[in-house]
This record gives structure tokens, sequence and C-alpha cells, in this order.
């Protein structure tokens, strides 16, 4: 079984993918979604979502629904309910880096957004097909990894690492709304080093100049994955609503 980063560090071609292993890029993006409104629909919250975690699934001729190949979520271990994800107070919940909602880097409260944030990633970096600027590997890098990979990252520890993606992030989507602060929770001292990050970034953030992205020729796919990627969790549309909005378009690849 073949996960989706699987076939995109396989795609050595300089021209963009037709399909994903069979799978058209509208029904791919149907699949993904459709995936997680079933998770979030039993409460439940995936928290690790990244192409090596979307396995590619074969036709099964013998199932009028399964006819023909799709993707598939795999890989629960980091899962919980939304009861046990409020009672994270006072531990981080770790995520894939570079599929990281914003609000997880201060330590916030899991909720449903989380997932939301992660398949925009996966949706931006499947729909560009490489980085936005040209760099890195072809459809395998993922959108925020950050771009100047030399010898001084291996030497980098955990903390600036964080840094470096949330600044590749406010580079891409433009700097944190001004009104806008993420919510620590736990003990005052988590919470103050929370902030202490925060105020670091957020001076970072406020040099940085906007580049266009992501770069898609594809309106409706824009605006779908702009509508994930928004740095304020409650800003973000909910994966039944684009799930809805996407049927009801008939969205498939000839229209994109």
């Amino acid at each position: 079984m073949h996960t989706l980063q699987g076939v995109l560090k396989s795609h050595n071609n300089p021209m963009p993918m037709r399909n994903i292993g069979g799978v058209e890029f509208g029904d791919a993006t149907r699949d993904l979604m459709s995936a997680i409104v079933a998770v979030h629909s039993r409460q439940m919250l995936h928290l690790d979502i990244k192409p090596s975690n979307i396995v590619l699934l074969p036709a099964d001729p013998t199932s009028r629904v399964h006819c023909k190949p799709r993707l598939a979520l795999c890989d629960f271990g980091h899962a919980m309910t939304l009861t046990e994800a409020k009672a994270t107070e006072n531990r981080m919940v770790l995520q894939s880096m570079f599929w990281r909602a914003p609000e997880m880097f201060w330590g916030a409260i899991p909720t449903g957004a989380v997932d939301v944030w992660s398949l925009g990633v996966v949706l931006a970096q499947l729909w560009t097909w490489r980085h936005p600027e040209g760099h890195g590997e072809w459809l395998a890098t993922p959108i925020f990894e950050p771009i100047e990979v030399d010898d001084q990252w291996s030497q980098m520890g955990h903390a600036d690492w964080e840094m470096a993606v949330l600044q590749e992030i406010s580079h891409c989507l433009g700097p944190p709304p001004a009104l806008w602060a993420p919510k620590p929770c736990g003990d005052q001292k988590f919470r103050e080093e929370a902030l202490k990050k925060w105020r670091r970034f957020r001076t970072l953030a406020s040099s940085q100049t906007k580049r266009l992205f992501p770069i898609f020729e594809r309106g409706i796919v824009r605006d779908l994955v702009q509508s994930f990627l928004r740095w304020p969790h409650d800003s973000r549309a909910t994966v039944s609503d684009a799930l809805r909005e996407w049927r009801t378009k008939g969205v498939t690849d000839e229209l994109m």
C-alpha cells in the first residue's frame, strides 16, 4: 500500500502530475475532506494529517462504492477525542512541525481547526505541486518548510526550528492579524513562556514581506485552501461546509 508521500517522492518529472496514482486531484481533495468529516463526526481529532499518513487505496471491482482508487487517512496514533483534547492543559500536543497549526506552537488546546489547517497544508502541497518559489524537492517538499536549508539547520535546536517554520508561515500568508494572539493553556509558568515566544515571533514577523502564496491558477482551489489556512483558528472554514460546497459545485479537474 502506497502513501501519498511515497507517490509524491517518486514523481521525478518536472512536469505537473496528471493524477495521484490514478486518483484525479478533484477526487483526492474530496476524499480527504470526506475522511476528516467522518473523523470529526465521531467527536475525534486526527492531529497528524500529513502525506505520510495518507494512503492510496486500490479500486475494489466488487464494490459499487469503492470501484475507483481513492485516498484515505491512516495512523491514528496522535488522535484523541474532544474530551481528551480539553484535558491536555499543562502539556504540549506535539504534531509534525511543517503541518502544525499556528496555535499549537504556543500550546493551545487542540480543536477541529487543527486538522483543518493541516489539510490546507496538504492540499496546497498537492495543488501547487512544488514549492511556491521553486525551492526544494518536487512535490515532496512541505510548503512551510524553511527555504534556507544548509549546514546550519542541522545544528539548530527544536525551538529555533519552530521559529523558522512560523516565520515561513508569516512570509507566505502575511503576519497574524494585529488583534489576534494565541491562547496558551496551562499554569502560569507555561503561559508566560508561551507568550514570551509569541512576542519574539511578532517582532520578527512585523518586518517580513508577504509573498504571493499559494500560487494557484484554479480559483476554486485557491479559495478552498485559503479558507483553511488562516491564523485565527475560529476563522477557518469547517471541512463539512467546504465539502458540501465542493459537491454542490460538482468540482472536477476539468472545471479547475
